[in-house]
């Protein structure tokens, strides 16, 4: 059988981009400053793929004179890129800490705009992008989980969460919840057995990581998948028994059987007694109503209240993951991006960044097809995901991730279509 390489298969690759932090990368690439500030390897290959990428545009475009259509939501993101520079440079009570932050949080921003631009210019087929993308992702989950269960314990140790590079176990399991969502946007181009076996493996992986928020955001996509398509028995037989599986697993007491183990089954999943997050909540929506005007509007400054790399670089433990402030107890970052960008960058940067996902929805629904539902599932991950931790800021290798799969979700809708998106 002859293997072909095309762009498409070259360009796929790109979801596999924040999962080359090996430690012989990090020590070469990562870059920490004065103990409070830190430049993660991912960054500066996000930053090498950003010039090539804007180099190729530059060049067939503006140099060969001719025009390149700009998309609303990437005229946004660059506005907000630069709107959050300046910024940073007007309101840094520390330069350093501030510009790192905002390395984090807008690099993975540009490039997005950048590799969904190179796509564009090359008239690349993102539904082929999409499914070597989600093959590339399978394989990488099922290489790790074999890692883990034979020689971390996966699944029988309860100290053990299953957290590959590319962010803890929590943002990798809503990262795993995002592909699976974008496997039922893209359902109809898959055959039927790799479909299962592809929904089947990440679920598996969700449960792995323990993360509440993506296991049930993956079993919401299930119940999705079956009630919004075409049930038959076949589905309803498959659904079932493998949630009885995955329940009995589950709960298999391994304590007994291995003496020295045990496993932490779906009571996890049912523990909603933690109310740490829904405290910082309410704690920034009453402290945001005592900043000044001034304040609310620019935010207080990148990297100017939530001391999260200090935290990363210098204690990184979830049970010192608090601090006070003004009376005010918070998380270390509020595990949500949202709020996050208010206390930040005020609410001109959350409403820019909410309008790229408002207009995106508004342009899915005013060109509607048949898949405009799980469209909307998929933006609904990509939401919760980021209302549940804190997406864009702390993990720079996902976020470029999360942005250009949702680009490249609008961008497919009117590339499949024939449609153009208007500016007005």
């Amino acid at each position: 059988m002859k293997l072909v390489i095309t762009r498409e298969k070259l360009y796929a690759t790109l979801i596999l981009l924040p999962y080359i932090e090996g430690n012989f990368i990090q020590n070469i690439f990562d870059v920490y400053i004065n103990n409070n500030a830190a430049i993660k390897a991912i960054v500066f290959f996000l930053i090498v793929a950003i010039y090539f990428f804007s180099v190729i545009v530059f060049s067939k475009t503006v140099l060969a004179k001719n025009s390149l259509e700009n998309r609303y939501y990437n005229v946004m993101l660059f506005s907000f890129t630069i709107i959050s520079f300046l910024f940073v440079l007007l309101l840094a009570s520390d330069l350093i800490v501030s510009f790192c932050v905002w390395l984090w949080l807008c690099v993975p921003i540009l490039f997005a705009c950048s590799a969904v631009a190179f796509c564009r210019l090359l008239n690349l087929n993102i539904t082929n992008i999409f499914l070597y993308m989600v093959r590339y992702f399978t394989v990488y989950i099922i290489i790790a989980l074999f890692y883990y269960v034979l020689f971390r314990g996966l699944f029988v140790d309860t100290t053990v969460r299953f957290a590959p590079r590319g962010g803890g176990a929590v943002i990798f399991g809503y990262t795993m919840a995002l592909i699976f969502a974008l496997t039922l946007h893209v359902k109809d181009s898959f055959k039927k057995f790799e479909y299962y076996l592809i929904l089947t493996v990440l679920t598996i992986g969700v449960f792995g990581t323990l993360s509440r928020g993506a296991v049930w955001m993956v079993l919401f996509c299930w119940f999705a998948n079956f009630v919004l398509g075409n049930l038959n028995r076949k589905k309803v037989v498959f659904f079932t028994s493998l949630m009885v599986v995955l329940f009995l697993f589950a709960n298999i007491d391994f304590e007994a059987i291995f003496s020295s183990t045990s496993f932490i089954g779906v009571d996890r999943l049912l523990n909603l007694n933690s109310f740490r997050r829904v405290e910082t909540v309410l704690n920034i929506l009453e402290f945001v109503k005592s900043l000044p005007l001034f304040e609310r509007l620019f935010g207080l400054g990148l990297g100017n209240f939530f001391p999260y790399m200090y935290w990363w670089i210098n204690i990184h433990d979830v049970l010192t993951n608090e601090f006070s402030y003004n009376g005010f107890m918070f998380l270390v970052q509020p595990h949500n991006s949202f709020l996050y960008l208010i206390l930040e960058t005020g609410f001109l940067g959350f409403i820019i960044i909410l309008s790229v996902i408002v207009v995106s929805i508004q342009k899915l629904y005013v060109n509607r097809e048949n898949c405009f539902i799980f469209q909307m599932l998929f933006f609904g991950v990509f939401i919760v995901s980021n209302l549940l931790d804190s997406v864009f800021f702390v993990q720079p290798g996902t976020s470029s991730s999360f942005w250009l799969l949702a680009l490249l979700v609008v961008e497919r809708h009117f590339q499949v279509t024939g449609r153009e998106i208007s500016c007005g």
